[in-house]
């Protein structure tokens, strides 16, 4: 073996010797303290046991597409909800641990209220959150994609302006003894802009109720009327034949079915 191909062999073990303790660290000093506060805060924590008694849980409904199932009556609802409390036990200081204000976490780690969707007999629809943002106050955000289905009644006096009655109904899970109070987070609980038009229903109102039962704490009612784009029959063109409407559908047909 010459010179030349110890020095090849040499230089290799040097390099593999030196870079066993270069490995760059991409982490960061802030992902560090994200993972002590983590520690720190689920220490003594129990993420079964509520924040505490009648603690406030607000909600809203940010509706996407809504499809029409006329045979079993009812409607489904794509939306997202949004669900906001305040848990004391996750506070802390933002100096002790690096000026962090906020915290994203997956929405299992630490106790989240069970939203139930009370609509189908058949059986409610339970939803896992997916990443929630905490406050340093102990305050919580959960943002989850839901598709909620409801009962519908069909009223077809004012054909072929026929009417669809539908409502969700919402509620918080209890476990234990612990009791909650579900209220909206805004105004209204749904906001429906921009998502009013189905494939041949449009939804032209919709009322909130709360505390409607034990059960049900947030009730959403929605009416939605039939649009017949160019119905006819023999010479009689229904869009323009006289029929005795509703006022609240009659207020939408010129802007919504022309």
């Amino acid at each position: 073996m010459d010179w030349s191909t110890c020095l090849i062999i040499l230089s290799g073990i040097v390099h593999i010797t030196i870079c066993k303790y270069c490995v760059i660290d991409n982490r960061s000093v802030n992902s560090d303290w994200e993972k002590k506060l983590h520690e720190d805060l689920s220490k003594c924590y129990n993420s079964f046991e509520a924040p505490a008694n009648n603690t406030i849980i607000k909600l809203s409904i940010d509706m996407k597409y809504f499809t029409t199932d006329e045979g079993d009556g009812s409607l489904s609802m794509l939306s997202y909800a949004t669900v906001t409390w305040l848990d004391e036990r996750l506070k802390w200081n933002p100096k002790d641990y690096y000026d962090i204000t906020n915290l994203d976490y997956s929405g299992y780690e630490y106790w989240a209220p069970t939203i139930v969707a009370t609509n189908i007999a058949e059986a409610d629809d339970y939803y896992i959150y997916g990443v929630c943002t905490l406050k340093f106050t102990g305050d919580i955000l959960c943002v989850q994609k839901m598709v909620y289905r409801g009962r519908c009644i069909h009223y077809i006096t004012n054909w072929p302006y026929d009417e669809l009655i539908c409502t969700l109904n919402y509620a918080i899970k209890h476990f234990g003894n612990s009791d909650f109070i579900l209220v909206p987070r805004w105004n209204k609980t749904a906001d429906i802009f921009g998502a009013e038009y189905g494939d041949e229903w449009i939804i032209v109102d919709y009322v909130d109720t709360f505390n409607v039962t034990e059960k049900i704490q947030i009730r959403l009612t929605f009416t939605l009327i039939f649009c017949a784009l160019e119905q006819s029959f023999g010479d009689i063109n229904f869009r323009t034949e006289a029929i005795e409407i509703s006022p609240i559908i009659s207020s939408y047909l010129g802007n919504i079915c022309e």
